[in-house]
């Protein structure tokens, strides 16, 4: 639950309030921002209820986002509708990049034969890339596994 001074285990205001300003900032709502940022300081799994409470957002809003964070697999939702951060979630997408680019890659190839002009040299190299990230999002999946376990190398504080 959340203290009543705001610094709970649904992490500080001024982590929230960060994230979402961050956000903003590259054109995310900032309610995403601050719902996923109220989420990640949950130590256990949280309702709804809490995490908008811990963002300053409408529940609504809170469950929206929940929601999304769940399809995305960076949270788990129980059965009484609780939601948790996921431990692995950035590693999880990391992995998951690759699926989703062969997934699009494959998708692009059947419909690039019936395309012409800019729309084939920007398919083309949307292959490109697919091609790149299948080999790359692994890598970077093993080389980030490998960093967790030597602990914060850089200005983590």
């Amino acid at each position: 639950m959340i203290e009543e001074e705001g610094v709970g285990t649904l992490g500080t205001m001024g982590a929230v309030d960060a994230f979402g300003r961050w956000c903003k900032g590259y054109g995310i709502d900032e309610t995403n921002g601050r719902v996923v940022a109220a989420l990640m300081g949950e130590r256990d799994p949280s309702s709804v209820d809490n995490v908008a409470r811990a963002a300053g957002v409408p529940r609504e809003a809170a469950d929206e986002v929940l929601h999304m964070c769940e399809r995305m697999g960076l949270a788990t939702a129980d059965s009484e509708g609780r939601y948790a951060w996921r431990d692995d979630a950035w590693n999880y997408r990391l992995q998951t990049a690759a699926t989703r680019c062969g997934e699009l890659k494959q998708m692009v190839t059947e419909v690039l034969p019936g395309t012409e002009g800019v729309m084939t040299e920007r398919l083309h190299e949307l292959v490109r890339f697919c091609d790149f990230m299948s080999g790359e999002a692994p890598a970077m999946a093993s080389r980030y596994g490998v960093s967790k376990t030597q602990g914060c190398t850089g200005s983590c504080g």
